[in-house]
């Protein structure tokens, strides 16, 4: 029910499960749109139709980890997020999505 960090749980959770090769790092970043590998490249350009602060249930950020809509789940290829991080995911983008 605490603040959820950026630098501390976010980020390091991304550079696990999204920011490499192939996926979400800086040299897929014109083909998807954002890369996860620091805070101003992810909420910059495409990025900022992914997440909207303050609603977790509109942002595909959200949606997408989660698995909605059916058949779409991120990562593809990796196990999903645990009920933990989710609810992490969740509550810093309830909370602003902010960089701290």
């Amino acid at each position: 029910t605490g603040k959820v960090s950026y630098i501390q749980s976010v980020q390091p959770l991304f550079d696990r499960t999204c920011n490499f090769s192939g996926c979400h790092d800086d040299a897929t970043k014109d083909q998807r749109g954002f890369s996860l590998t620091d805070y101003n490249n992810f909420m910059t350009g495409a990025a900022t139709q992914i997440v909207f602060r303050g609603d977790p249930d509109a942002s595909p950020l959200n949606r997408r980890i989660e698995g909605l809509p059916p058949g779409t789940p991120m990562p593809p290829d990796r196990p999903p997020l645990n009920t933990n991080q989710n609810n992490g995911m969740r509550r810093w983008v309830l909370q602003g999505a902010r960089a701290d």
